[in-house]
């Protein structure tokens, strides 16, 4: 018999909530009757009260990104040398034998298993690879190649962008059916259309280009408003992109009918309260987000950027729009905030079909999966 209570180490570089985090932490939760998990997460990351509420246990790595700051290129290798080795440590004391790392620019799982070759390394990859420089990010990939026992791709998106043969499986996020909140009734008229944008504020995921759309259309519309909710992740950059968008709302004498809320832990009270969800992110590998808007019945707007495509079809269940093309999101917005039957008709269909096409219960069969074969083969064992 497999011991399914020799922990499996998850690994988060996210210091905010995102829907990376999100949902390797819901399958995790899902599977927690079945294995035994520990998070390791940064020091400063909002999400550790959330895990530990869990009962999952969580241990605290130091995080240092890799940027053109001088003192993160200083500090960067150092510290992952550190976090890679404790990784070992811990692992060699606690009986660990599955590093699962959250994401492809992660290192320390590749760096505890120079220290630890017996443990068995999972590498997702969450981000679009040409989202980093080319040559840093085909040195990633060579590295977690040569490293990783698996890979897995979360999107066909991903999996187009990787070097021809590479050896990675797509396992889809899937979403849990369970819902706080009454389903949307389409049959209640609205004074107002409430558009919604979900995401941190970080340069290139689309609030930029959702503000001016929506400058654009409140010039023929004037039923209309927009609500960002996001963090800034405690990063001054992003504090800085929020602050512009604000900026721009005053200046373009739109302030009154746009607002900007900190980050919602309660994504399904607000996605079902908006009439239109928006993402013009310019690169997403998935989007959590869009698949929930999807599922909680609300019409959704998003860009040609990677992983979008694949939730849903254009025309049917959502609104496709060009990358960075600021006249296709306004067309679409001012489509869909002037055709409530047609918003209506994109919310009940896709709904259905995010329930056929990302079963949660698929998502974590496929993990469950993995996580044996890697067991079996590391204990030397056979089903």
């Amino acid at each position: 018999m497999i011991n399914h209570k020799l922990p499996i180490f998850v690994i988060d570089n996210s210091s905010d909530y995102t829907g990376a985090f999100k949902a390797i932490f819901s399958t995790s939760v899902a599977l927690s009757e079945d294995f035994t998990f520990i998070f390791f997460l940064p020091k400063k990351s909002t999400v550790i009260p959330l895990v530990e509420g869990e009962n999952i246990p969580v241990i605290t790595l130091q995080s240092i990104e890799l940027s053109r700051r001088f003192l993160d290129i200083l500090l960067y290798l150092p510290a992952l040398f550190w976090n890679g080795f404790r990784l070992s440590r811990l692992a060699a004391d606690r009986g660990a034998k599955i590093i699962h790392v959250n994401d492809f620019y992660n290192l320390s799982g590749t760096v505890a298993k120079l220290f630890l070759p017996s443990i068995k390394l999972i590498t997702h990859i969450r981000k679009m690879p040409d989202s980093f420089p080319s040559g840093l990010s085909r040195i990633w990939l060579e590295i977690h190649k040569r490293s990783s026992d698996q890979i897995i791709a979360v999107s066909r998106a991903v999996m187009k962008q990787l070097p021809r043969g590479y050896p990675a499986k797509l396992v889809y996020d899937g979403i849990q059916k369970k819902e706080e909140y009454p389903r949307k009734n389409f049959s209640s008229k609205r004074d107002e259309i409430k558009l919604l944008y979900l995401g941190h504020f970080i340069p290139g995921k689309g609030q930029d280009y959702a503000l001016e759309a929506f400058r654009d259309s409140c010039r023929n519309l004037k039923n209309i408003c927009l609500t960002f909710i996001g963090g800034d992740m405690g990063l001054k950059k992003n504090r800085k992109y929020r602050e512009s968008l604000e900026e721009k709302a005053k200046e373009w004498g739109i302030a009154e009918l746009v607002e900007f809320r900190k980050y919602s832990s309660d994504p399904e009270k607000e996605i079902k309260e908006a009439d239109i969800v928006l993402n013009f992110s310019e690169s997403e590998s998935f989007s959590f987000t869009c698949l929930e808007a999807l599922y909680y019945g609300t019409a959704l707007i998003a860009t040609d950027s990677g992983g979008p495509p694949e939730l849903f079809e254009h025309g049917k269940t959502g609104y496709l729009v060009k990358n960075r093309d600021i006249q296709s999101m306004k067309n679409a917005i001012n489509y869909l905030v002037t055709n409530a039957c047609v918003r209506n008709k994109y919310a009940l269909e896709a709904r259905q079909n995010v329930i056929k096409n990302f079963d949660f219960q698929d998502t974590i069969q496929k993990l469950k999966w993995t996580y044996e074969q890697m067991l079996c083969n590391v204990l030397g064992k056979t089903e």
